[in-house]
């Protein structure tokens, strides 16, 4: 038994994209060699797979947790894998006898970051009509059944003191987005002095870790109220990526606290800087919609139907407000992007396609415009530092 030449083909092409072995095997566990899936990566002992037609796909782990993908294809199994994940631990249970045990076999393993593995399996469900989506849907609905089961059983009253706690901490948080909305860091101060040390009332917890929990709550809700303030989105979003990073490194309470509270007043200046600017909140909210799609087209009819306002209005309230034309503002900052992305060292022509310029041409006449250089001037004039590329390197996989 074998698979049409047409899935061998899928899967010969899904090898080639990724560098991933792939095996097929029988449904009693039988490997099966196809010359054209070449010679896979197999496991140095012995492996226990289970197979199920009715599982459209399943994720199984060898011994050193790497990743193995099998699903049904015909009346056959398909083995993807083995796979190692970027920063994946791997246990060695056995190196104490053997210090060299499969070394050389990790050694050979793709590590697949998760943006890779994501697309990989986006990939095999289209080419082999798995239905992933709809299967995901189902099992969610079953698990949100059992579960709503079990947490039904565990309701229970709170005790006064927790009770209490939990009063105290929703309406500090209340005061706290008062104080932000204001954008007074004195008052700001004033609130977090005020703050008491354990902010979340639930004993049984570690303290730090508990501590981390909270903040890390914070940390999204603060960030989310300063975007619905005007505050530019991708700002926000990669300000709490940064302390919520900073605060998972810390390992005592107090340095949690500490960052916590700096976070607090920061975002509260960025909304004291809005409050202090002449642009009207309107305004602010187009800045944010341009800023969050600057990947895209952004033709002005979907501005107008995000923040339901006139192509008239729009245009005369941008011009009035920021001093320019909305189209030329649109068109600086793809130019302001262009540059991170030329200095990255990426080809002009891709900077021109990602960015929605009408061809390589317009983007070169619209970047000389504003910067007196053609982009690939600029590029071979101002690339990364050596410390920023190795990071830049190590993003892109």
């Amino acid at each position: 038994m074998s698979l049409s030449i047409e899935n061998i083909s899928k899967l010969k092409s899904t090898k080639n994209r990724f560098r991933v072995s792939i095996v097929v095997y029988e449904r009693n566990g039988t490997l099966l060699f196809l010359e054209e899936l070449e010679s896979p990566i197999l496991p140095p002992y012995p492996l226990s797979f289970t197979f199920n037609k009715k599982h459209k796909l399943s994720i199984q782990y060898g011994k050193f947790n790497e990743v193995f993908l099998i699903f049904p294809l015909e009346e056959l199994f398909v083995s993807i894998g083995p796979i190692l994940f970027n920063n994946q631990n791997y246990s060695k249970k056995d190196d104490r006898k053997q210090p060299t045990f499969h070394a050389g076999y990790l050694e050979q393993l793709p590590v697949l970051s998760s943006e890779k593995f994501r697309d990989l399996l986006v990939i095999i469900d289209c080419l082999f009509e798995l239905q992933l989506e709809q299967y995901y849907a189902t099992y969610i609905q079953l698990l949100a059944g059992v579960q709503k089961q079990t947490a039904e059983k565990f309701k229970q009253p709170l005790q006064k003191d927790i009770l209490t706690s939990y009063a105290i901490l929703f309406h500090l948080e209340h005061q706290l987005m008062e104080a932000m909305a204001k954008g007074d860091p004195t008052q700001l101060h004033q609130l977090v002095r005020q703050t008491p040390l354990g902010s979340l009332p639930i004993p049984e917890t570690n303290d730090l870790r508990g501590e981390k929990n909270y903040c890390i709550i914070l940390m999204e809700k603060i960030s989310w109220f300063a975007i619905h303030m005007g505050v530019d989105v991708i700002k926000c979003l990669s300000l709490r990526d940064y302390y919520i990073q900073e605060i998972e490194k810390q390992t005592q309470v107090i340095n949690v606290l500490t960052i916590r509270d700096s976070a607090i007043v920061y975002f509260t200046e960025l909304l004291h800087e809005i409050s202090m600017h002449s642009y009207s909140l309107m305004i602010r909210r187009v800045i944010q919609y341009i800023n969050a799609h600057i990947y895209e087209p952004l033709p002005l009819v979907d501005i107008e139907k995000h923040l339901f306002i006139s192509n008239a209005q729009l245009r005369r309230s941008f011009k009035k407000e920021v001093g320019i034309s909305i189209g030329a503002y649109i068109q600086e900052q793809k130019i302001i992007v262009a540059k991170y992305l030329l200095m990255s060292q990426i080809p002009p022509r891709t900077v021109a396609k990602d960015l929605h310029f009408y061809d390589a041409s317009h983007f070169t006449k619209a970047f000389k415009k504003l910067t007196g250089m053609t982009p690939l001037q600029f590029q071979k004039t101002n690339p990364f530092p050596q410390n920023h590329k190795g990071e830049n390197a190590e993003d892109r996989g």
